[in-house]
């Protein structure tokens, strides 16, 4: 068994160093605290819950309604932001593609250590509370 599993990671190892296609860029936990989604952005998902009814189903729609919002989504750090509606108490927003980073623009490059993860608004007794993995 230890045989397989080994030829398994050196097949995948020379398949990824003899790409030049992809990149791994070592990062800080500096860098991952920074590069972390801002306060102000899940402030704005929990207040357009509270105020709305509802979740909002998109980045566009959480900034239709309020000109803070887009301000927010104006400084939103990450190109794209997926929504996720589970059910009236849970949302998960998906989000990648950040822009500080250095292959953004280069679409042959695929870094494998890049910036994405995801953000789990829940209900949590009687107020909207929010988890963001990375």
């Amino acid at each position: 068994m230890k045989g397989i599993y080994s030829l398994y990671v050196l097949s995948v190892l020379t398949c990824i160093y003899s790409c030049n296609q992809f990149v791994y860029l070592p990062k800080s936990a500096k860098q991952k605290y920074f590069a972390r989604p801002k306060v102000q952005f899940m402030m704005a998902v929990v207040n357009f819950r509270e105020l709305r009814g509802n979740w909002p189903p998109s980045l566009n729609e959480l900034g239709l309604y309020s000109i803070e919002n887009r301000k927010i989504i104006k400084d939103f750090q990450y190109q794209t932001a997926d929504f996720v509606i589970k059910n009236n108490d849970k949302l998960y927003v998906y989000f990648d593609n950040y822009k500080k980073e250095l292959y953004l623009d280069d679409p042959d490059r695929t870094d494998l250590n890049r910036f994405h993860g995801r953000i789990i608004f829940y209900k949590s007794k009687d107020t909207f509370v929010w988890k963001v993995k990375m």
